[in-house]
């Protein structure tokens, strides 16, 4: 049995190997230097999906490797799609790109769902490669499906087009809020499909909705004749509204029905309520995660400090994985666990049932929003609920799944509830510059956006004090703490074994997520990266020994523990962009212009090596503009601004 276990394993490897060296050989030729292979937008997609090139060149690495994990090697040709499609493609060994260029464009092959090469035909009366004609023809001369107007579009985003970028692959990268023609509205789509929300809703309509059925409307099609249907239903029954009338002025009826859940999920909130004191009430998804207890929670004990009469409700809307071990005074606050039965309901009925309970509330009350529940609730009710109750939502950094592909509620939820907001809490400066880009907000919602930074010097000072395992975890000499953030996490450990193998005088402690930190337990790590510590340190160290504060990252929000080793007075070398590039500067630190580039790294720890002095003179000024700028006497002035009814957009500063 074992003979014929290493003998399967051998000849497997020899199929392998067989075909990886045909693969070679049938792309070679064609892909080297053709323009449906975009080698920088491959390699992006590459570093996206943790996948390494080990210096092989891009397309030799898409057709023995990328083909296999479905990677694109142009933003107009889903290769995906293409073996979904057409699953003899795969049959024949073939690389799906290698494939449509020697057989699948004359055979009249679809490279992308966006791409009618029928209707492309009909346009160029051409029987060349109808992808290759759309990338090289002029913006707004050929339509590369039915249902995307090129000259539509371009009213849009017209004047940001890059050079050498067609319209359809910016459309894609865009907004999902926009149109791409007048038969085919993209917000009706989603308000529809909300599961589709997170796809560009033509390529979702394209790829699978048409299949399932799924009805599309031009713009303001949907809203023909409803006003004339209801005026006429009107005059039939009069139990049925016409238009114009004032909703909000009618007598309310709550329905919660038993079997649904929404009577008990109602009576529970009912029970904890107040009514004669104004409420503050905050939804949450878990109340044991660092961003709540890094901005949540010194958000809510402000508010205790600043509306000591209010009533403080947190709602806590996620499953409860850990004991939660709340900050605030149970006294003054109230906190509500309802996951159990919000997740035994149906979203829609769940959000509609808090609904009705907050316009129970007391006139003026505020509602701070931070999880899916509470976005839903914003989204689908804001409009009504805005009109007693001051309306707030939480935007933190982007998070990444796996494929590297935005998530996070500012990115998957935002978009769809600004406008129903009052105000856009943030802690991060720069994420603001770039939400306000993404999303393609009016000047109105950019007005709602206000950057609270919490502060967080006093804990870290205690620490450094009182913290009985000030240890040394570097073997008898000076080291370098190096952080290594969630997103794309391999090419970070990448580019840090590189750093250390170029400095081996030193020893290199690695901070990371749980997930993170066992994920380098199964590398081959140089021997100076000596020790891998679980979640963020709060500095449990002996500072004297540590060198310098290392953040791979190349693209992070305000990461806290950049901010703790600043109060430390420890000198810091981290990227230039997102929340560090707020306080990081030539006076006060190294930031890293281009921090895909291990070289830099290498040439700042060495500059900190040889010059201590200087090294040091710069963590102390940055010490000392961490402690301004993340001052309670502004934050507590800020939050007290931003909670009072009577406060107006724009007043607090960001």
């Amino acid at each position: 049995m074992r003979v014929r276990a290493v003998l399967r394993k051998y000849l497997r490897n020899k199929i392998h190997l067989r075909n990886s060296q045909s693969r070679k050989a049938a792309g070679t030729v064609v892909l080297s230097h053709h323009p449906l292979f975009q080698a920088d937008y491959y390699v992006r997609q590459v570093v996206c999906a943790g996948l390494q090139l080990n210096g092989t060149d891009p397309w030799l690495h898409y057709i023995t490797i990328g083909d296999f994990h479905r990677l694109n090697p142009h933003p107009l040709f889903d290769t995906d799609f293409y073996h979904s499609l057409y699953p003899d493609v795969a049959a024949a060994g073939k690389p799906a790109l290698v494939h449509y260029i020697e057989y699948g464009a004359a055979e009249g092959r679809r490279p992308h769902p966006l791409i009618d090469v029928e209707y492309i035909k009909e346009q160029t009366l051409s029987q060349s490669d109808p992808l290759i004609q759309y990338i090289t023809a002029v913006r707004g001369s050929i339509n590369p499906d039915r249902y995307f107007r090129e000259s539509y579009v371009l009213e849009s985003i017209g004047n940001e087009l890059e050079k050498n970028e067609s319209v359809l692959q910016h459309y894609l990268s865009s907004s999902h809020l926009i149109s791409p023609s007048p038969d085919f509205d993209a917000a009706d789509y989603i308000r529809r499909y909300p599961y589709a929300k997170n796809v560009n809703p033509l390529y979702h309509y394209k790829r699978w909705g048409h299949a399932e059925g799924l009805a599309i409307f031009p713009i303001t099609a949907s809203l023909e004749g409803v006003k004339l249907d209801l005026e006429f239903a009107a005059t039939l029954d009069p139990a049925i509204l016409p238009p114009y009338v004032d909703c909000e002025s009618l007598p309310r009826v709550i329905i919660a029905d038993a079997r649904s859940g929404g009577r008990e999920l109602l009576s529970i909130l009912l029970r904890k309520l107040d009514n004669s004191r104004r409420a503050v009430v905050f939804f949450i998804e878990e109340d044991n995660t660092d961003e709540y207890f890094q901005f949540i929670a010194p958000l809510i004990c402000a508010c205790q400090s600043q509306h000591s009469t209010a009533q403080i409700m947190i709602i806590v809307t996620g499953k409860v994985r850990m004991q939660p071990q709340p900050l605030q005074d149970k006294k003054t606050c109230e906190v509500v666990y309802l996951g159990d039965i919000v997740c035994s309901m149906a979203p829609n009925t769940a959000a509609l049932t808090i609904a009705n309970f907050i316009q129970i509330l007391p006139k003026n009350s505020i509602c701070v929003i931070n999880s899916k529940l509470g976005w839903l609730l914003v989204e689908r009710h804001g409009f009504a609920l805005r009109r007693t109750t001051l309306m707030m939502g939480c935007a933190f950094f982007y998070t990444y799944d796996n494929f590297g592909r935005r998530a996070g509620y500012s990115w998957t939820e935002l978009p769809y509830a600004v406008d129903h907001l009052d105000y856009v809490i943030t802690n991060d400066t720069a994420f603001v510059k770039i939400l306000k880009s993404d999303l393609r907000l009016s000047q109105a919602n950019c007005n709602k956006f206000c950057v609270l930074r919490p502060p967080f010097y006093k804990d870290v000072e205690i620490l450094l004090k009182t913290n009985t395992e000030n240890v040394d975890i570097f073997s008898g000499r000076r080291g370098c703490l190096v952080c290594v953030d969630r997103y794309n996490s391999k090419d970070q450990f990448a580019k840090l074994f590189e750093i250390a193998r170029a400095i081996p005088e030193i020893e290199f402690c690695v901070i990371s997520e749980n997930g993170i930190a066992l994920e380098i337990d199964k590398m081959e790590c140089p021997s100076n990266i000596i020790s891998r510590v679980r979640k963020y340190l709060h500095f449990p160290l002996r500072t004297e020994s540590i060198i310098a504060v290392l953040s791979t990252s190349n693209w992070a929000g305000t990461p806290r523990f950049l901010l703790e080793a600043a109060y430390a007075k420890l000198p810091i070398i981290a990227s230039g962009v997102g929340g560090a590039g707020v306080f990081l500067t030539n006076e006060t630190g190294w930031p890293i212009s281009a921090p895909r580039v291990p070289d830099d790294y290498v040439d700042a720890l060495r500059k900190i090596i040889q010059n201590p002095d200087v090294a040091m003179n710069k963590a102390f000024r940055l010490s000392e503009s961490i402690t301004e700028l993340f001052s309670a006497d502004r934050y507590f002035r800020d939050v007290k601004l931003l909670f009072s009814v009577e406060s107006r957009l724009g007043e607090v500063e960001g």
